[in-house]
């Protein structure tokens, strides 16, 4: 069979970006990491900016999220639902900090380390001195020389706005003089948390580009960032653009971690570098199958929870039977003291005050753990064995706290929540319902994004309490949109931007359970959940359409329909 010469093109094209070529220049723009990572200061974390940087490394220590999109010409953005301020947190502690990311062929840098993390540097930096300042002014209101001390922390302070070489003086006049002061009132009046940070954080930042063009020294040479007047953000591109195109380098991809759900087959960084020896060597016409029968092994065959009360499964050994006997016992008395805020759940992570803990499928493969926790959500599409039997002719027998709702990670997944969310959110509500101090885990394959989304929306629905004036004030405003369904929805907008900014204070809310679900979901409720969800899972934050997936189930009037009793009740 002939091709034509543009058809036989496509096809050649196709393959030189395919699952094997991408993977490969992956492992070796890796090797760049590891040197920058050696000759940089080693005392620095190496954070990941996802999407596409997560695949540069065995090991990140943390996550952060900033878009391209945030930074391209005339679109710049600051997004309040990803703040990324626990990167502060981290910068504080260890006076600096190295972010890996890739971009694709045409350029050195993506447009998230040119642009949208200067913007974002130069508004936190401006935001922390006008609190530094307030702060200052509480703390020195009856003293002389108040105004000379501003003078000379504002002068010590940087906040020009550091942008690269390559970014054009009209470009960063544009950002400087359009945008810049408006993301500053957008980040003081989102409700964030800001306090805190303004008094530990005690220099500015400032980003430091770095790619394989770079001049890299050994440490020894670099200054120790405790000596820089500012916190240096090592910003790493770590693809060479010097090697795409070039015909002695037509395999390998420039950013061959950025759009993966359109290569991988469903492959994550976690499971390629955990396997990343075995799947490099396979053969290129074969390498498709090897990821088909991984992803499989992995979600089934090696993942097994054996019940505690499953008897056919002791063959080990009177010592280990005894051990096992007295875990059982010490697994008892923690049931029986679930109220006991002094349990050690690990590396699980908890969810601020409430009883919601969240963490991966790998932390979860002790007995232990499960019988720690009172309602179980696995929203991951691995299968515990011992926990769902399944018999030839019969429907599966579930624990009555267990549930399994299989959901995709990442965007592709944000069907299989949207469609799952009311189960998820039914299960855990009844059995709250039963007894609210119930301890409640949800945990997905290795991300954490799914647990979050499910999270947000339970606590927005069923958790997320206002004072008795902001509760008037909320009837009020539900009232007159009621009587007002046509004709003033301008009005009523602008009536609920001025309720955000008014009402997006700590003391003006409060998180606690009750057992009847919102009559109403408002944007500004939505928000808030968002913002307690980044303040305790700032590394776990979901992708924009799954936030939109929780919005449609929340704003959705479907839903609410389960209720019914409840809904005619208000109605009336």
């Amino acid at each position: 069979m002939y091709h034509s010469e543009a058809k036989t093109k496509r096809i050649v094209f196709k393959g030189e970006l395919g699952v094997f070529n991408r993977l490969q220049s992956i492992y070796h723009d890796s090797k760049f990491v590891e040197k920058v990572r050696e000759s940089l200061y080693q005392g620095l974390p190496l954070i990941a900016n996802l999407r596409c940087g997560l695949w540069y490394s065995e090991k990140f220590d943390a996550k952060v999220y900033f878009k391209s999109t945030d930074g391209h010409y005339g679109n710049w953005s600051f997004s309040t639902n990803r703040l990324n301020l626990h990167l502060l947190d981290i910068v504080n502690k260890f006076n600096g900090a190295i972010i890996i990311d890739s971009t694709r062929k045409g350029k050195k840098f993506p447009d998230s380390f040119s642009r949208t993390i200067p913007i974002w540097t130069c508004v936190i930096n401006r935001v922390l001195l006008i609190l530094k300042r307030k702060q200052h002014k509480q703390k020195h209101q009856q003293q002389q020389g108040e105004e000379e001390e501003e003078e000379e922390i504002e002068i010590e302070w940087d906040t020009e706005l550091n942008m690269p070489g390559w970014v054009s003086d009209s470009e960063k006049d544009q950002v400087e003089n359009k945008v810049v002061n408006k993301f500053v009132n957008q980040l003081l009046e989102c409700g964030a948390d800001l306090s805190g940070i303004s008094k530990s954080v005690k220099k500015p930042l400032r980003p430091i580009w770095i790619c394989c063009e770079s001049i890299l020294q050994w440490s020894d040479s670099i200054v120790n960032p405790e000596e820089l007047k500012f916190h240096p953000l090592y910003l790493v591109s770590c693809s060479d653009n010097r090697r795409e195109g070039h015909p002695s380098y037509r395999q390998y991809v420039q950013g061959a971690g950025d759009d993966e759900e359109q290569w991988s087959f469903g492959l994550t960084p976690q499971l390629f570098w955990s396997n990343h020896k075995e799947i490099l060597a396979q053969n290129r016409d074969y390498i498709e199958d090897y990821i088909s029968q991984l992803l499989l092994d992995s979600k089934i065959n090696s993942i097994e929870i054996v019940d505690e009360n499953d008897n056919s499964s002791n063959n080990n050994n009177n010592n280990n039977n005894n051990n096992n006997n007295n875990n059982n016992n010490n697994n008892n008395n923690n049931n029986n003291n679930n109220n006991n805020n002094n349990i050690d759940f690990g590396e699980i992570d908890k969810v601020g005050e409430t009883n919601f803990y969240i963490s991966d499928s790998l932390k979860c493969l002790n007995n232990k753990i499960w019988n720690k926790f009172d309602i179980i959500l696995n929203c991951s599409e691995i299968i515990y064995k011992g926990i769902v039997n399944e018999e030839e002719g019969k429907d599966q027998v579930r624990k009555s706290n267990y549930l399994h709702l299989p959901i995709r990670e990442g965007k592709i997944g944000k069907n299989d929540l949207f469609n799952q969310l009311q189960q998820a959110e039914d299960f855990i509500i009844k059995k709250l319902i039963e007894n609210s101090s119930y301890k409640i885990l949800i945990h997905s394959t290795t991300g954490k994004s799914n647990c979050v989304s499910i999270i947000m929306a339970i606590i927005t629905k069923y958790f997320l309490k206002y004072n008795n004036n902001n509760n008037n004030n909320n009837n009020n405003n539900n009232n007159n949109n009621n009587n007002n369904k046509n004709g003033k929805d301008k009005n009523s907008e602008d009536d609920d931007d001025d309720d955000d900014d008014e009402e997006i204070n700590e003391s003006n809310f409060y998180f606690k359970f009750s057992s009847s679900p919102k009559f109403k979901v408002e944007k500004i409720d939505i928000k808030i959940s968002y913002l307690f969800i980044e303040k305790y899972c700032s590394q776990s934050l979901p992708c924009k359409s799954m936030r939109l997936a929780v919005n449609k189930h929340l704003m959705s009037p479907k839903p609410s329909l389960v209720y019914k009793g409840y809904l005619k009740e208000n109605k009336k």
